[in-house]
């Protein structure tokens, strides 16, 4: 690495997209959800934790260079676009390259225009509140154990068979009906086909059941079927 820093959006790097970072930005962390418990008589309330975390925005200011003064608005348009074609995927900083976070939307603050040729925006980039190990989004093949270094995870299994297929994680049992294969997605709560058709009726159990917990996890599964697994390691 040059000691350059730049951001990566959807395997874009920011100088290919005609912009380049002003800073590095500040990424706060995500804060724990919680229902609120007030209880009559007693003062102040009581707290109990979702499982989940509020979304965090990052926010990054970036500029950009025209080549002419008359062409600065339309650079800006084409970078606009550039971001908003996807609104949602995968963000990556160059000092930071084994993680990734999840964007879920985008939004793009005023243009200032510095010189002639020469403008200055903010990308605020809403993520999910975990960070994820790009090791955690390779596929491989389920063994008996396999240890999650990191904090609760929600895999994505693959199971190759025909007829019902009775999966354990840790003790606890799900079924599922393969046909060929199914792909149970535990952080969107959906099975599907390998032609990526809808097949939630197929399993029998719950996505919450086939979770990833801290430590050293356990695994069987009925004989006749393989199984892939894609951790999804995450952490704050």
């Amino acid at each position: 690495m040059n000691g350059v820093y730049y951001t990566i959006y959807n395997n874009i790097r920011d100088r290919d997209a005609g912009v380049k970072p002003v800073s590095r930005p500040n990424i706060p962390t995500a804060e724990q959800e919680y229902d609120e418990i007030k209880v009559p008589g007693r003062d102040g309330n009581l707290y109990r934790k979702k499982g989940t975390l509020k979304d965090i925005p990052i926010e990054i200011t970036y500029n950009f260079l025209s080549d002419d003064p008359e062409d600065w608005a339309e650079d800006f348009r084409s970078i606009k676009r550039r971001f908003l074609k996807e609104s949602t995927g995968i963000l990556m900083f160059s000092d930071d390259p084994g993680y990734y976070y999840k964007v879920k939307k985008i939004d793009i603050g005023t243009n200032e225009r510095l010189a002639k040729r020469i403008g200055k925006f903010q990308v605020t980039f809403t993520c999910e509140g975990y960070m994820y190990l790009i090791e955690g989004a390779e596929t491989r093949n389920l063994s008996d154990t396999l240890y999650n270094a990191f904090e609760e995870c929600k895999p994505v299994y693959e199971i190759a068979g025909d007829g019902v297929c009775t999966l354990t994680v840790n003790g606890t049992e799900v079924t599922a009906n393969i046909g060929g294969k199914l792909v149970i997605d535990t952080g969107l709560k959906l099975c599907y086909t390998a032609l990526k058709e809808t097949a939630n009726r197929r399993l029998t159990g719950y996505y919450e059941d086939l979770y990833l917990k801290e430590g050293e996890n356990t695994f069987s599964v009925s004989p006749g079927f393989t199984v892939k697994i894609k951790p999804n390691w995450r952490c704050r």
